[in-house]
């Protein structure tokens, strides 16, 4: 068992095997919960060290700010400003980009499905200002963001599925749950994450996994929880 949260508190937890510690001591199996999002040794670019010095704690939570849905829409923001500075869009469209005040993820993920929509807000600002080359840059922005996640996604839950030492047979995949808005509403960001984990696991090491969605996961795995004999 796999349990992994994407959401606006990242975390990622796994079944430790029975095993025996080097110096012979016997370990018995185990949740190990991983705290994910505090992990920090990842590459940073100018606009994650940027985002993050405007946050209320600065150098933590390193892998939640790059991932987590909570963040997404914030680095977002400070990336297409960032190419407004750098005249990578029309004149007026730039201009109209660098008076935003907020870029909820909700409207990234609305513009990636449908770009061309006016349903949400910065389609309706495209709609109005935006050449079809500022559609074309204002996409593969967004879309390398949500790129990214799904990427650091997969490596988290490949890292946690090798750990578990299981899924060697086929008949016995390692069960993969994942939780949160982000990851199941964000386009695409579900998809590219199973086929990363394809490979990374099932093509690269043999270990076969399901990924499957439970309803009401967390109260019922803290009711489990309670019940263990300890």
């Amino acid at each position: 068992y796999i349990g992994f949260i994407l959401g606006t508190g990242l975390n990622s937890a796994y079944l430790q095997p029975e095993m025996t510690s080097p110096s012979g001591r016997k370990i018995e199996k185990q949740i190990i919960v991983c705290e994910a999002g505090g992990f920090s040794k990842i590459c940073l670019s100018d606009f994650d060290k940027a985002f993050d010095s405007k946050t209320m704690r600065p150098g933590t939570y390193i892998m939640e700010k790059n991932c987590s849905g909570a963040y997404l829409g914030p680095v977002s923001l400070e990336i297409l400003k960032a190419a407004a500075q750098e005249n990578i869009f029309s004149a007026k469209f730039a201009e109209k980009i660098l008076a935003l005040e907020a870029l909820p993820l909700i409207e990234v993920s609305g513009f990636l499905a449908g770009p061309y929509s006016r349903e949400n807000s910065l389609g309706a600002l495209c709609a109005e200002f935006a050449s079809e080359q500022d559609y074309e840059a204002i996409f593969e922005i967004l879309d390398a963001v949500v790129e990214r996640s799904a990427r650091y996604a997969a490596a988290m839950l490949a890292a946690a599925a090798i750990k578990t030492g299981c899924g060697k047979n086929p008949a016995r995949p390692v069960c993969i749950v994942c939780n949160g808005t982000t990851f199941y509403k964000t386009h695409k960001i579900k998809d590219r994450t199973a086929a990363l984990l394809e490979q990374a696991l099932f093509e690269s090491r043999g270990i076969s996994f399901e990924m499957v969605e439970v309803e009401n996961d967390i109260t019922l795995g803290s009711a489990i929880a309670g019940l263990i004999e300890r």
